[in-house]
């Protein structure tokens, strides 16, 4: 494709918006932003009408969209089907998620996965694993059935053969031992504990060892008691620590939201934590629910997750954009993603005034 240039649009980059300017797109890259007078005479230009240009929407854990799960279809088709979806909902890069379920099945994962990815649209990035190692007690959606601790043979296969594939583990503390966490972080996949009752301590000690991140803050998890800080007080006294939260009012409702966004400020990001309507999960009061009746999973997208900050006032937008571009890109080491800047990736997601999608047909 020629070098095209998006004009008349608010530009977020470096995070701030920048008006009279045009994003140059040369390739798969973004090659600078200039003034739009700088546009040349005879240029390709795309003009947004003054819409929003934002960095490209990420997601690090949904479990697909448009009717299909892929822990339920594990195949190179349902994979370019969510895919596609995603894509149409102006989230540029996502880690498809598996839930708890047999070893086999994780490993078949990873391999429908890596097979996938060459012949993707570029908006596949790896695979979040949440699960099978975390608390029955805290299972939420997740099949009792298949949780467990890790057997060391586990362990080992997902370091030789998962190790390019599986970026983000969800994983107890209390089911996990320090060694295996470490070999996990070691091995450069995000650690994260959710689905756990893990105390402070227990949690402190797993950071130590590479624990990173809370998974889906409040949810699988226990509360805040005044003797027992549990895993909350211990993430917001944890430097460094990330959190991810599912901005729908219904998982969490709103006003945890905000005092979430109080007390980790820019450590907070969003996810969805999305699946879709099957035989045996319904949507109901703007979520999923399994056949138990047990909430299951979101139907948001990033873009609804952002404007949801906005409008319940928990951030301001710009601070509602990073927590779906930059925050994300910053916790992959993705440093060609999350932003608009020269050399980055020339992916976007472009928003009207009211935070619905705007497509742009190149």
């Amino acid at each position: 494709m020629m070098p095209y240039y998006l004009s008349n649009g608010r530009i977020f980059s470096n995070g701030q918006f920048i008006l009279n300017h045009a994003v140059r797109v040369e390739g798969a890259q973004i090659e600078s932003i200039v003034p739009q007078s700088a546009i040349k005479t005879g240029a390709k230009v795309y003009d947004l009408g003054g819409r929003m240009l934002l960095p490209g929407c990420l997601d690090l854990q949904i479990y697909g969209g448009d009717g299909v799960l892929f822990a339920n279809n594990m195949t190179a088709d349902a994979l370019a089907r969510i895919e596609q979806y995603i894509l149409g909902t102006g989230t540029t890069g996502f880690l498809i998620a598996i839930p708890s379920r047999p070893f086999s099945d994780i490993q078949k994962a990873v391999r429908v996965v890596r097979d996938y990815l060459p012949n993707s649209l570029g908006a596949l990035l790896g695979l979040h694993v949440e699960g099978p190692y975390l608390n029955p007690e805290k299972r939420g959606a997740h099949q009792e059935d298949w949780i467990k601790k890790p057997a060391p043979w586990e362990v080992d296969w997902l370091l030789d053969e998962g190790e390019d594939i599986v970026k983000f583990i969800t994983i107890a503390p209390e089911m996990v031992e320090n060694d295996t966490i470490r070999r996990f972080s070691n091995a450069g996949m995000v650690v994260s504990a959710g689905h756990t009752n893990t105390t402070y301590e227990r949690y402190r000690e797993g950071f130590e060892a590479g624990i990173s991140h809370v998974t889906h803050l409040f949810n699988a998890m226990p509360g805040l008691e005044g003797r027992k800080p549990a895993l909350l007080g211990a993430a917001s006294d944890t430097e460094n620590v990330m959190v991810s939260i599912v901005a729908d009012g219904q998982h969490v409702h709103f006003p945890s939201v905000r005092l979430a966004k109080k007390i980790f400020g820019n450590r907070l990001y969003l996810i969805t934590d999305a699946v879709t309507a099957t035989d045996k999960i319904y949507l109901k009061n703007g979520a999923y629910y399994n056949e138990n009746n047990t909430l299951t999973g979101s139907a948001l997208t990033q873009h609804m997750a952002l404007a949801n900050c906005v409008r319940e006032n928990i951030c301001s937008l710009e601070e509602a954009i990073k927590m779906t571009t930059s925050y994300p890109a910053k916790i992959m080491k993705w440093t060609n993603k999350g932003d608009l800047l020269p050399g980055f990736d020339a992916s976007f997601t472009i928003l009207n005034d009211d935070f619905s999608v705007w497509p742009l047909h190149l």
